[in-house]
């Protein structure tokens, strides 16, 4: 295929073919048409799960050697065979040697016979649960083309998700550490109050702030039935979590260099920031962000 040509599947099987030059054009269609996407599936080795013996042209449940396949073996008349120790055969009772050939019964349920070595075919899953393998398995589908939040595995990540450690401020650098505690002191003075929301958070945690964020923008305005249990879960953790403001892919959060706090409205806040060295990077975006000058 022409590298400048993506074919993008749609859920009614109909297809487009965007070239790059008219990208605009092919998101605008897309908008309005696509119920879903295709990709491929992940092909994955083939794994055999027992032994298993094909006898004169039938397959018998296997054995991990010949002599136990040999006494499965039953002829059309129903006699079955031995095993001959001494030649190292099977025979029935004619005397006649029962061709016993090797093989493996396969995850998917197949047979696999050896030509030079044995081979099961491949098997084929889906990315995640999210996605529905095809009847061929050589593809996944899903009808909602945002896929579910991924779960947060960091363990500290969860605690704050939990709101066991909402707000860890030892975390924080030592200069850090010094501009908030000029800030709290100049607030005091000023007859205010200082409330920090959130200092140090680890990456995972910042990670799960930005894919809420980038995934109610991607379902903001989808009208996909499909994604509507998606989007339920999406806009529950955006209002949780208050995301309202700008997040970051990266934060200073993450490294100790950047809290989140609220004050009293009767103070001059960015005045008072600036006499320890901090601000606002974002007053209206993200008001309770502040980090050093």
């Amino acid at each position: 295929m022409n590298p400048i040509i993506r074919r993008i599947h749609i859920a009614s099987r109909n297809s487009l073919e965007c070239d790059m030059r008219f990208l605009w054009l092919c998101i605008l269609l897309i908008a309005g048409l696509a119920q879903g996407e295709t990709i491929p599936s992940i092909e994955k080795p083939g794994r055999a799960i027992s032994d298993w013996y094909i006898i004169n042209g039938t397959s018998f449940p296997g054995a991990d050697n010949q002599p136990e396949a040999c006494a499965q073996y039953r002829d059309n008349s129903g006699y079955g065979a031995a095993w001959d120790a001494s030649q190292g055969r099977c025979i029935n009772a004619f005397m006649n040697t029962i061709w016993l050939q090797p093989a493996v019964k396969c995850q998917n349920g197949t047979i696999a016979v050896p030509v030079v070595s044995i081979f099961c075919p491949a098997d084929y899953t889906c990315p995640d649960t999210s996605w529905t393998l095809s009847p061929d398995k050589r593809s996944c589908s899903r009808t909602c083309p945002v896929a579910p939040l991924t779960p947060i595995t960091d363990p500290i990540a969860q605690q704050f998700e939990r709101g066991e450690n909402p707000v860890i401020e030892e975390k924080l650098t030592d200069s850090m550490k010094t501009k908030l505690a000029c800030l709290r002191k100049e607030v005091a003075a000023a007859k205010g109050i200082l409330t920090v929301n959130s200092a140090w958070r680890p990456p995972a945690y910042q990670d799960h702030f930005y894919e809420i964020k980038t995934k109610f923008k991607a379902l903001r305005k989808n009208t996909n039935p499909g994604c509507s249990a998606i989007k339920k879960a999406v806009l529950a953790e955006y209002t949780h979590h208050g995301l309202n403001g700008l997040v970051g892919k990266t934060s200073k959060h993450s490294i100790g260099e950047a809290f989140d706090a609220n004050w009293s409205s009767t103070i001059a806040i960015d005045q008072l920031a600036g006499k320890c060295n901090l601000f606002r990077p974002w007053p209206t975006t993200d008001r309770m962000h502040f980090i050093a000058k």
